[in-house]
């Protein structure tokens, strides 16, 4: 997850840019890097792989990080990928629309194609999504480590509105270890970031609104360990900054442990 710190922008320099490892089973960050001006922000990831603990992990990521030597790397550390492509791959995704016919519909789905399908109801809005994974194509496609690739189509109404968009995925969970079900489960929880993490950074604890430069990072980072922690206790986010800002004793036993 990289993320801009765009209060932290000044004149003369431009806003602190931090890469963050999120564990969504945790709901924590569990290691940030800055992006230096002028860095690569893959380069940047590929140095932060090198500070987490990838044996048996599950790495999931946006379309930026679909990159060959990222994923030589994970699986080089016995981890595991599972990794959105978008245009910056263009001639993987092209291969992908082509195997599961999207290309010629006429083709259809992969011999050995395998589905899940999931229903969210709520708020007047209906949602599906429904995951075709194969492994067919994994030899012709050469990607490090890979061993299954995935469609996902989203449909989403509300009221009388209904919106499509398809999706994308590689991964080197084998079949054995991740079936559709799980793939699809996977890539939801790779989504919930955007809850999880960056809607607290920018609407509670209003972090673009920080004006700070010199302590950007080391404020972020409290900012992130008291999400983690908040949730730990389980407490809901907003309330409890109300009530911790009432009670900073409460606050103090919540950070030492201690009971009051």
């Amino acid at each position: 997850m990289a993320r801009r710190l765009r209060g932290s922008r000044r004149r003369d320099a431009p806003a602190l840019h931090v890469l963050s490892a999120f564990a969504s089973k945790l709901g924590a960050v569990i290691a940030d890097r800055v992006v230096e001006p002028g860095q690569n922000e893959i380069m940047a990831a590929v140095a932060l792989l090198k500070d987490l603990p990838l044996d048996g992990a599950i790495i999931t990521g946006d379309a930026i990080f679909t990159q060959r030597e990222i994923c030589r790397r994970i699986r080089g550390a016995n981890g595991h990928y599972l990794f959105v492509v978008k245009e910056n791959q263009p001639t993987l995704k092209a291969d992908l629309k082509l195997a599961f016919g999207d290309v010629s519909p006429s083709e259809g789905p992969p011999p050995d194609a395998r589905t899940a399908a999931t229903l969210d109801k709520g708020h007047g809005r209906i949602e599906t999504r429904k995951i075709t994974v194969s492994s067919e194509v994994v030899d012709y496609l050469d990607w490090p480590g890979l061993a299954q690739v995935a469609r996902i189509d989203r449909r989403r109404r509300i009221g009388e509105k209904e919106s499509v968009e398809v999706g994308y995925l590689i991964t080197s969970l084998p079949a054995t270890d991740a079936g559709p079900e799980r793939l699809l489960d996977l890539a939801r929880a790779h989504w919930a970031i955007e809850n999880k993490l960056h809607y607290v950074r920018d609407v509670t604890f209003r972090e673009d609104r920080c004006r700070v430069r010199a302590g950007a990072r080391p404020l972020a980072t409290l900012r992130s360990l008291a999400t983690s922690l908040i949730r730990s206790l389980g407490l809901h986010i907003p309330e409890a900054r109300e009530n911790f800002r009432e009670e900073r004793a409460a606050a103090i036993a919540a950070v030492t442990g201690s009971i009051l």
